[in-house]
């Protein structure tokens, strides 16, 4: 996981903050490693981390874009989640019992 959010952050050139999907990309993976790396059973630290990103996403609300569609609408965008940040972090609650279920999981 932590793999796939380097490699997502290095493509897109964003970071934390930026008001995009790494805003929840980022906590979830950070989260969901650390969680298994303390022996955290899969389907626990998933939820955990998604959790992680929810909390995240809804913390873009309070940002001004910096990158991607929404930069030129910076000052309508504030008090409002970024929706990318928003989808993956719903992505990430539905798909959780399914993937783990399925044992796709790793940190």
């Amino acid at each position: 996981m932590t793999a796939f959010a380097a490699r997502i952050t290095e493509l897109g050139k964003a970071e934390i903050g930026d008001k995009t999907m790494v805003d929840a990309l980022l906590p979830f993976a950070e989260t969901f490693s650390e969680r298994v790396s303390e022996g955290v059973l899969p389907e626990r630290a998933w939820a955990e981390a998604a959790s992680a990103a929810t909390s995240a996403a809804q913390a873009t609300a309070a940002l001004r874009p910096l990158k991607g569609r929404a930069r030129p609408l910076a000052e309508k965008s504030l008090g409002t989640a970024d929706p990318g940040a928003t989808s993956l972090a719903m992505i990430f609650t539905v798909m959780g019992p399914h993937v783990v279920s399925a044992g796709k999981v790793t940190a």
